[in-house]
């Protein structure tokens, strides 16, 4: 048992070989994984256990904030169009994902909430209405928070600079 997400053929279409007529998932968004992507930079500085936000597209992120979530895994190779599309179950999906270059992985796991009309732990209140809870093959924009520093952690080099605490020369 379960949902049909995606039907690849019309009427009257003849199926190619080795595309799949229809993609069925579970009906259940208990288990729900957001598959995000990272440029070799990002990537380098992400770890497992990472604190998440996700933000689904039928979602606006001013008014509700984001699910919260966080990193399961990290692809530490570049992964391929193919790779998206048998993962997600969706060609359009994995050919968009994949357009940019060195593409990496990251596989999120998002907080469940019972309290929320959605079913997710939202980081602004309970979220929106039921109708606009997360779904399979849903996009969205996801901030992984790898840094934590607080602001004066910035500006405390510069001051020892000016007073002389620091053997720094620049200043700097």
């Amino acid at each position: 048992s379960g949902v049909v997400k995606d039907i690849n053929y019309i009427i009257g279409e003849y199926p190619s070989i080795g595309t799949p007529l229809a993609t069925i998932t579970k009906s259940t968004n208990s288990d729900l994984i957001v598959l995000a992507t990272a440029d070799s930079g990002d990537a380098d500085r992400l770890l497992s256990g990472n604190p998440v936000l996700f933000t689904p597209s039928n979602v606006n992120r001013n008014r509700y904030g984001g699910i919260i979530g966080e990193v399961l895994s990290i692809e530490r190779r570049p992964v391929s169009s193919e790779y998206i599309i048998n993962f997600t179950g969706n060609k359009s999906i994995g050919e968009e994902l994949a357009k940019e270059q060195h593409l990496y992985l990251v596989k999120v796991k998002i907080d469940r909430d019972d309290k929320s009309p959605t079913g997710f732990s939202w980081s602004s209140g309970l979220g929106p209405e039921k109708r606009r809870q997360p779904y399979p093959s849903l996009l969205g924009m996801t901030t992984v928070y790898y840094d934590e520093k607080a602001p004066i952690s910035y500006v405390l080099p510069f001051l020892r600079g000016l007073i002389g605490l620091d053997d720094n020369t620049k200043g700097l």
